[in-house]
């Protein structure tokens, strides 16, 4: 985490590494670590390994994880007014940035969220 100023304002910068598992709990965790910075502009990005949109956002079949992933992820991102700002530019567009040889599926787990206020 960096917090500090960018030209003239307190902003928030953080990279995260979600683990493989237990994505809820750490969703839960860092939506605490966010309430800290509740009043700052907020720039998060890394791999969530999660895909917040399974339609959209895998290759191949939804996994059984995905649904309550996504709405825990949608929490985060509405508690604290954040975008996917690359699904923003492409609200249609399908790209991936990971392939799971286990489940024969790519899939979009990195994000860059962006507080709407920046946008």
């Amino acid at each position: 985490i960096l917090s500090g100023f960018l030209q003239n304002e307190r902003c928030t910068v953080l990279n995260v590494y979600a683990p493989s598992t237990g994505q809820n709990t750490f969703l839960s965790k860092l939506n605490l670590v966010l309430s800290e910075f509740a009043g700052d502009p907020i720039l998060l990005g890394g791999d969530l390994n999660l895909v917040s949109n399974a339609l959209l956002l895998r290759s191949g079949r939804s996994l059984p994880s995905d649904r309550a992933l996504s709405n825990a992820l949608t929490e985060v991102q509405n508690s604290r007014a954040l975008a996917d700002i690359w699904r923003v530019v492409n609200p249609d567009k399908q790209e991936y940035t990971f392939y799971s040889h286990a489940h024969n599926s790519y899939s979009r787990i990195d994000y860059l969220l962006l507080s709407r206020s920046l946008g």
